[in-house]
């Protein structure tokens, strides 16, 4: 007879792997050998990859067991407790006096890093920081450090955009951050705008010395700082996509889309739909594996805001990380060769009957376009067909649905890309106005959206979590019991929120509100 001590001590850690996370914490407790056994580093790993909750992006090989196991209990106690469970209820709430100015909405001008320092852009000189950790009886209401100033005294700051690497996201230390400013130049009668990336170190909301990345001029205050698991993207949504940059966040190489192919796209698309219709602004996504690009189109003429009337989807290859030594490059910035991507995927997509179940019955047909994506899911490659699949949200007025990206290899050339609705919809109900969803994405599919209605007399939060793999219709609650007395408020908005450490930041006219749920 075979008992369980009998079994080779990899198998047992096997099964072990497979269990819920509570049942893992209960067998730690049941003898001295399941203790020692639980403790294993390949248990924990295990346990990650196939859990369906709420987690940062890993394992990673420099995770220990303690840490896998830290985040995975953080995950589940947090999923017990955050909305739109209806017994969730915040476990510590905290007012802020924060000033940003009254040039420009803090709203607009700040970001939230690491779940605990609120930057702001202050009085259009300088972005501070806040660290939202401190005691309330401190001086918590000044700033805890200038992050940014610029070196002239004429020149002042549109935006910024801040990104981390996402390995790091969930470190007790943040090695380094990406910082794009846009910065005014009063120069005479000239106005130049200068868009800049910088790289620094970070630790404990002290800011190291800036690295310069690139710098250009250009003409959008609207800059966009993305990244994802290998490739940091900095782009303008109203520029042509040969503006773009990508940055190797491993190596600090450069990468731009080759310019051939922006104007081959510009052909295709003329020869497919007619001379009258051009593209009208641009989206763009980092995978392991590819950069996309979804190109909307529309009539000459009309701004690039309007009704879209097509999408073209170019994918471009990302490089492998074994093509490059880090050992070569320079220490202050980086090489001046700039490589180009290449192009492996593209397609023009004229018709908008496949979405037919995220559109609200009745919508009229000329209200009808092709949806906004938000990034669910990394990459995930079929070696036998060579098919790579990627998980996409998008909402609607009224449904939010799971849209699975498909690139298929050509037999010439480049290969073609699909995109099928799947049957995870949830329905958010029948609203007059979009739903302002903010969604952060966790690339393993499973995640989370925050977002306020404004409806007069009171204010609806819906929260809700999204799993890209169930096959069935979710239903979330929209007037979340917690927020109740905080949704009849009409001078709250949502500023910031962070899915993996609980806490949710609202802005009012006199700061900002720290909830935290954890």
């Amino acid at each position: 007879m075979v008992v369980f001590q009998d079994l080779p001590f990899d198998v047992v850690c096997l099964i072990i792997g497979y269990l819920p996370i509570r049942s893992i914490l209960h067998l730690h407790q049941v003898s001295k050998h399941l203790q020692r056994i639980t403790h294993e580093r390949s248990i924990w790993s295990q346990a990650y990859h196939i859990s369906s909750l709420v987690r940062p992006q890993g394992p990673f090989p420099w995770q220990t067991a303690k840490t896998l196991e830290s985040i995975l209990v953080r995950s589940a106690r947090l999923t017990l407790n955050w909305p739109p469970n209806p017994d969730a209820a915040p476990v510590h709430t905290r007012a802020r006096v924060i000033n940003a100015g009254a040039d420009v909405p803090m709203m607009l001008t700040s970001k939230l890093l690491c779940g605990r320092w609120l930057l702001v852009l202050s009085g259009l000189r300088q972005i501070v920081c806040y660290d939202l950790d401190r005691a309330e009886n401190s001086t918590a209401n000044e700033p805890f450090s200038i992050v940014y100033e610029p070196e002239a005294e004429t020149a002042w700051i549109v935006s910024f955009e801040i990104a981390i690497p996402l390995a790091n996201i969930d470190a007790d230390r943040v090695p380094c951050l990406f910082l794009a400013v846009v910065v005014h130049q009063y120069a005479g009668l000239l106005l130049p705008k200068v868009r800049t990336l910088y790289k620094t170190d970070f630790a404990e909301g002290t800011f190291g010395t800036f690295l310069l990345l690139s710098q250009a001029n250009t003409e959008f205050t609207d800059t966009r700082l993305i990244i994802g698991p290998r490739l940091l993207a900095m782009y303008e949504p109203a520029a042509i996509p040969q503006h773009a940059i990508f940055i190797d966040i491993d190596t600090y190489r450069c990468y731009k889309f080759p310019q051939q192919t922006i104007t081959d796209a510009e052909i295709q698309l003329h020869q497919t739909v007619g001379e009258s219709y051009c593209f009208k602004f641009q989206e763009i996504f980092t995978t392991s594996t590819h950069v996309l690009l979804f190109r909307r189109y529309g009539k000459r003429g009309v701004g690039y805001r309007s009704r879209d009337d097509g999408m073209y989807i170019e994918a471009y290859k990302v490089p492998s990380s074994q093509e490059h030594d880090r050992s070569d490059l320079p220490n202050a910035a980086l090489q001046s060769v700039v490589k180009t991507l290449h192009l492996s995927h593209a397609t023009v997509l004229t018709d908008k009957d496949p979405f037919t179940d995220i559109y609200p019955q009745g919508m009229k047909d000329k209200d009808r376009k092709f949806p906004d994506f938000t990034l669910l899911r990394d990459s995930t490659f079929n070696r036998f067909t060579g098919t790579t699949r990627i998980n996409f949200a998008s909402v609607s007025k009224e449904y939010l649905c799971v849209i699975v990206l498909r690139l298929d290899p050509g037999p010439y050339g480049s290969g073609s890309v699909t995109l099928e609705p799947s049957k995870n919809i949830i329905h958010i109900g029948k609203r007059r106005y979009p739903l302002p969803i903010t969604i952060q994405p966790s690339f393993n599919g499973h995640t989370r959206g925050l977002g306020i209605y404004p409806v007069d007399p009171r204010r609806c939060v819906i929260a809700l979590e999204i799993d890209d793999e169930a096959n069935t219709q979710t239903s979330v609650t929209l007037d979340v019991p917690c927020f109740r007395e905080l949704g009849s408020s009409p001078s709250y908005n949502i500023l910031a929120y962070d899915m993996y450490r609980g806490r949710i930041v609202f802005s009012r006219p006199s700061g900002a509100l720290v909830v935290d749920f954890l």
